[in-house]
């Protein structure tokens, strides 16, 4: 299969569809217990700042998902990125409802689902599924592969009788390149790749409308990812599916999204086109993870001295103004002092900084 399964459609031809996924400023608030530890955040030059340890949240609380906004529409996927704790996994688990938002709303084909009864949203996961980053430990090592991809149907009640189910189960095995001859084995006997795709299809048991991709591919070996990558997008094109796809790896996220969303201390600090995106990123933060990846444009690639330095603040303790003015190389005054907005720069890229930085 060629690297590249060309893209299900422009930005340009989704943004005249109704979202099949509204996000209108969903937050998620954790409260901490015991003691809390000293703050010992550093700048560049080494030296304590006060301003990294001076808290917009209260002291009992820390905030993974900030007030983020954003739409995803029918048959396109949407990447996230950004560091470890920049809250993608959890904002992840706030849509399908895994976890309970603290605010907001989430929109599933114009129905608000954070107001659905626990029932009615039981009925909505339908819709919805996920697959999950560590393909072993997601699926139970006491059932047989059959019985994990038919779990979904029988759970839901979909199809009545065993032989429906058992039919279901092979077609989806062989849908995802598995054998149907395996169909009795157990999850050890696999290998990693073949695990994700049983994960895989059973998502697709449900005949879901979007599938959240967790950390889908990191588990596994270069080669098998590509496998696996080009499998989704396969399965996109063939079932119109929607994708959330969360990653690490940019070369992962640029092979199989359409837009991609970059997270940083649990906000949405840039959002536009794939291809917008690799080729003029306008947010710091955005340019700092392209100059680090090998997937990066040349021109775009920074030296060894503008590499981004420094670790995340803690959640609990945020900085005040810009969220990433701490580790930010064009970093100004009013960084320091003003939060920028998250705002429209074209008709298809938004950041959330004062001063966007401009390649062309």
């Amino acid at each position: 299969m060629t690297e590249a399964i060309e893209h299900l459609h422009s930005t340009t031809e989704a943004s005249a569809q109704e979202p099949l996924i509204t996000v209108r400023h969903l937050t998620k608030k954790f409260t901490l217990r015991g003691p809390r530890p000293k703050a010992s955040a550093k700048d560049e030059q080494g030296k304590a700042s006060d301003q990294a340890q001076e808290r917009q949240s209260p002291r009992n609380e820390l905030v993974a998902v900030n007030n983020i906004s954003f739409d995803v529409y029918p048959g396109e996927t949407l990447g996230l990125v950004g560091e470890s704790g920049s809250g993608k996994s959890t904002t992840a688990a706030l849509i399908l409802r895994l976890l309970e938002a603290t605010s907001g709303e989430v929109y599933f084909e114009g129905q608000n689902l954070l107001e659905l009864p626990p029932q009615e949203m039981r009925r909505r996961r339908r819709d919805m599924q996920m697959v999950f980053q560590d393909p072993f430990s997601s699926l139970n090592p006491r059932m047989r592969v059959g019985e994990i991809i038919e779990e979904p149907l029988r759970t839901h009640r979909t199809l009545p009788t065993r032989r429906g189910r058992r039919d279901r189960v092979l077609d989806l095995m062989d849908t995802v390149g598995l054998s149907p001859d395996f169909v009795d084995r157990f999850p050890h006997e696999f290998s990693g790749g073949q695990r994700q795709r049983i994960g895989i299809a059973r998502a697709l048991a449900l005949n879901p409308k979007l599938i959240v991709c967790d950390e889908a591919v990191s588990a596994l070996d270069v080669s098998i990812q590509a496998q696996v990558l080009n499998l989704l997008k396969k399965l996109q094109a063939e079932f119109n599916l929607t994708y959330i796809f969360i990653g690490h790896g940019l070369p992962a996220v640029h092979h199989i999204s359409d837009r991609i969303a970059v997270m940083y201390l649990g906000k949405i600090v840039e959002i536009t086109t794939r291809d917008s995106l690799f080729d003029d990123p306008k947010h710091p933060y955005t340019k700092a993870l392209l100059d680090s990846s090998p997937v990066s444009s040349p021109e775009l690639r920074g030296s060894q001295d503008e590499l981004l330095e420094g670790e995340v603040p803690s959640l609990d303790i945020t900085p005040r103004g810009c969220p990433f003015n701490t580790r930010c190389l064009y970093v100004q005054d009013r960084c320091r002092s003003e939060e920028p907005p998250l705002r429209s720069l074209s008709d298809t890229a938004q950041a959330a900084c004062h001063f966007p930085l401009n390649h062309n």
